[in-house]
């Protein structure tokens, strides 16, 4: 029965991969460039990751479901199972999913994606109890600051910037969160008025009649570079959660916020781990925590509705039916 199990698990996990090299082929098709080569061209790195997000003519499900999405989550469950089997098969999956994944998270040429991605695989193995020291989370930061000075030096062409403390990554970190959260608090109500739920995805007007998917974010940016909105080289200003809820809601939304993240991320906190562990409880908890790191840093309406959560729900629920988590749990044991 395990191996029958397993040879399904396997021949699953193989067709979600294919499906999600299909896709980032698709995506890269569309983007009608390969942001590797583009990268060391010296072209217009801001417009190029508008090109990618906002300004993507393809199907916005493919590229953010299927490529961003499922790729690096399978790439989550197949070294969940190499590390524990050691088996020929996980590995070659793995590998590959990991060097797909490296692809899906930087085709915009972001750099936080493929930090946390590598969070992700210290947090599984904390899941999985095999951190017995600082030395693999050590590892980590190397490599992670390694991969921020790459794309700082060669991608963003920061140069000397890349350490002062008012830009690159130490002005990222230190300031750019609570810098846009005082911008927020400046633009609404004087110069934009409350979103009153505009935020919220459109399909939720039954609920909330205003709701058209306006990001407070976009707006912010209108209002302080007008001139990188208009040329398609500026994004959004993101920041903590509270500055959409204050945004959309006013002194309300700052009080409730905390509230509901509270709420939420308290409940799966504690009735996730309180599962039986097998390698979907223990990658849901892991998932469910890079999506909180995302959520808190990106918008108030996101803890309500998030496409890519509830997909990846479904997902697991696949993997759980076709896979044996019997020889998983005899092994662990």
């Amino acid at each position: 029965i395990y191996n029958h199990n397993m040879v399904a698990a396997q021949g699953t996990v193989l067709l979600l991969i294919c499906i999600c090299t299909i896709s980032t082929a698709y995506v890269f098709s569309n983007l009608g460039y390969n942001p590797f080569i583009e990268m060391f061209r010296g072209g217009n790195i801001d417009y190029l990751r508008q090109s990618g997000t906002r300004l993507f003519r393809g199907n916005q499900y493919i590229k953010n479901l299927l490529m961003t999405t499922l790729t690096p989550f399978l790439s989550y469950y197949c070294y969940i199972y190499y590390k524990n089997t050691k088996g020929k098969t996980w590995s070659i999956l793995f590998k590959f999913s990991l060097l797909l994944s490296v692809f899906a998270l930087t085709y915009d040429f972001s750099k936080s994606p493929i930090i946390i991605f590598l969070l992700g695989f210290y947090l599984i193995n904390v899941s999985l109890g095999n951190i017995e020291n600082n030395k693999s989370f050590n590892r980590l930061v190397i490599i992670s600051i390694v991969l921020l000075l790459f794309f700082y030096l060669y991608v963003s062409d920061a140069g000397r910037d890349v350490i002062s403390i008012y830009s690159g990554p130490i002005g990222r970190i230190l300031f750019t969160q609570i810098a846009t959260l005082f911008l927020h608090f400046e633009v609404f109500p004087l110069r934009h008025d409350f979103l009153n739920g505009a935020s919220f995805n459109s399909w939720m007007s039954f609920l909330i009649p205003n709701a058209e998917g306006l990001r407070s974010g976009r707006i912010v940016m209108s209002v302080y570079n007008a001139s990188g909105v208009e040329t398609n080289t500026a994004g959004v200003m993101n920041t903590l959660f509270i500055g959409e809820a204050y945004a959309n809601y006013g002194i309300f939304g700052i009080i409730i916020a905390p509230i509901i993240f509270g709420i939420i991320i308290g409940f799966v906190a504690h009735f996730i781990p309180a599962l039986k562990k097998n390698p979907v409880t223990v990658l849901l908890y892991v998932q469910l925590t890079l999506q909180f790191i995302k959520i808190v840093e990106g918008g108030f309406v996101d803890i309500f509705y998030s496409a890519s959560t509830i997909f990846l729900l479904i997902i697991s629920v696949l993997l759980y039916t076709v896979s044996s988590n019997k020889e998983y749990n005899e092994r662990k044991h």
